[in-house]
């Protein structure tokens, strides 16, 4: 995890992306950055609810602690809309924690789900 880690930065890096701003990667996966606070830590739990609140029916997975998380989406809101959208969907849920520093860091991994 960290080797992938550090190879995710380090294309960031070479893309040229702000370190406050959204940059997919070619692997799919979105990773957003902000100014850290020395708030109190967020619980995984808090950042779940807050996505299956904003998209409805969702699958959430969130890992990590602190004030740094994965966030893994499966909706079927997402259907039809660029992975571009999807993602966007899911910031506009968590954006909030994000420009106040609360959420440090965060990926984002959305997939459109089937109808059940």
């Amino acid at each position: 995890m960290v080797t992938s880690s550090i190879a995710t930065l380090a294309r960031l890096r070479q893309s040229g992306a702000s370190a406050f701003s959204p940059a997919t990667m070619d692997d799919g996966w979105t990773v957003i950055t902000s100014a850290p606070t020395m708030n109190a830590p967020l619980e995984q739990s808090t950042l779940r609810d807050l996505i299956r609140d904003h998209l409805g029916e969702a699958e959430v997975e969130v890992t990590g602690e602190g004030n740094r998380f994965d966030v893994m989406v499966a909706s079927a809101a997402f259907r039809g809309l660029s992975r571009v959208r999807q993602q966007q969907l899911v910031y506009e849920a968590i954006g909030d924690l994000i420009r106040d520093g609360t959420v440090h860091a965060v990926t984002i991994r959305t997939v459109a789900a089937d109808d059940p």
